[in-house]
């Protein structure tokens, strides 16, 4: 037996435009002979699945680099943009352990939010959950960039 739309789709926005009055049975032939509408559900919960595992994928990839931070201590503070293009003079003036706390700290956020959405939205079949966090992960990626060298590192100049 085939399952009935909703429990495919849940109860997303997406899951009920697509899917308003269909409920599969042991005979699709009953709903549409050519089985049109049949392939767009289909292709619907293909799309669900490929933005949920992004989601998840987004976030080990996040957890990865959070766990490089974590792992190199200081050493890993090379690893910043910004930081690894300036000379090795200027570099030493800057406290490399509160650099890399911090860049672990906010990969662990993003990898976090990330993950909570792609994990809520598999739960609950929706992928505008995870699309919000998302949203937000772009967020808190654009609050953290700063075009200017000095003002990204200000906080971590050793006096």
């Amino acid at each position: 037996m085939i399952p009935n739309i909703f429990s495919l789709l849940g109860e997303s926005i997406v899951g009920k435009h697509i899917a308003k009055g269909i409920i599969f049975s042991n005979s699709p032939k009953k709903f549409h002979p050519n089985g049109s509408r049949i392939q767009v559900v289909r292709k619907a919960v293909i799309i669900l699945k490929a933005i949920i595992y992004s989601c998840m994928a987004v976030s080990a990839v996040f957890w990865v680099m959070a766990a490089v931070f974590a792992v190199l201590k200081g050493k890993a503070a090379i690893l910043i943009s910004g930081f690894n293009t300036m000379p090795k003079e200027q570099r030493e003036q800057y406290d490399r352990e509160q650099m890399s706390r911090d860049m672990r700290n906010t990969l662990a956020l993003w990898a976090a939010v990330s993950g909570a959405g792609g994990v809520l939205a598999y739960l609950f079949s929706s992928a505008g959950i995870a699309v919000i966090s998302m949203i937000a992960v772009l967020i808190l990626f654009f609050r953290e960039v700063h075009l200017d060298e000095e003002k990204a590192f200000r906080k971590y100049k050793l006096k």
